[in-house]
């Protein structure tokens, strides 16, 4: 699916695991591989959504998704949209809603998204990813405090129809007040992916949305860390359902189709 070029507007995600440089400098090089092998394991099962693989997949594996196509830059996860469509947008946003529900139970490389809207020129073959979205979509990927995917004001305005929407599973955006570091207030966002329809229990979320220790002696440091995670504790119990009945109600397809 990799041999054509990509010249004009899409959707694109830039994924990024959080923290991955420190957990270079502090781990053993076999646990990093391990964690990163899973990370790309991860990436290929949300994107094809088929038989989790066993072993690492090689890129052009992963990449024969007929709508969306994917790269790799070390910790990096490049999504984008092989045609401009809706199909194509529901596909790519789906794919992110999985990888960031399927890392999020992982503390190693739990992630972080950006998605943007606009101009690309994608020669994969040649290894040439430029454009305006991927910068705006990297740009934002890095502003957020927490562990999460937002949307800037170009996705949002291209998909404004479907955020909110009663067919979550289909379309997991939502409006949301995005928490932004204090100095990239630059790169607001009110629209994030809903993560938090993958399955799970509350018990297993309690287990991992704790406060960890950070082994950083830094208190600037040590305070960021625990900053992210109250916020992506606080995204996740506004919206999950599967851990809060009273969710349930609120976000019910019925009860958004309806207007009750």
């Amino acid at each position: 699916m990799n041999n054509g070029v990509l010249n004009g507007k899409a959707l694109v995600a830039v994924c990024d695991i959080l923290g991955f440089s420190d957990l270079v400098l502090k781990e053993e090089l076999k646990s990093i591989i391990e964690s990163y092998s899973f990370f790309r394991k991860t990436a290929h099962h949300s994107l094809l959504q088929d038989a989790f693989p066993e072993n690492t997949p090689i890129p052009d594996e992963t990449d024969r998704h007929p709508n969306v196509g994917i790269a790799f830059f070390s910790d990096t996860a490049l999504f984008y949209t092989r045609v401009d469509s809706d199909a194509n947008c529901k596909d790519l946003l789906s794919t992110v809603s999985w990888l960031l529900f399927e890392n999020m139970f992982h503390k190693p490389t739990r992630l972080r998204a950006g998605i943007a809207y606009d101009e690309v020129y994608i020669d994969y073959m040649n290894s040439i990813f430029l454009g305006k979205a991927i910068v705006e979509a990297s740009k934002l990927e890095k502003a957020q405090q927490w562990s999460g995917a937002a949307l800037n004001l170009s996705a949002e305005e291209r998909l404004n129809q479907y955020i909110d929407s009663p067919f979550f599973i289909d379309w997991p955006i939502v409006r949301y007040d995005v928490p932004i570091k204090i100095k990239m207030k630059d790169c607001q966002s009110s629209v994030a992916i809903n993560w938090t329809n993958g399955i799970h229990t509350r018990r297993e979320w309690e287990k991992i949305a704790g406060i960890y220790s950070t082994g950083y002696s830094e208190k600037n440091r040590t305070e960021d860390i625990i900053e992210k995670a109250q916020n992506t504790r606080a995204f996740h119990d506004h919206f999950c359902q599967l851990c809060f009945r009273e969710n349930r109600n609120r976000f019910s397809i019925f009860k958004k189709l309806f207007n009750n």
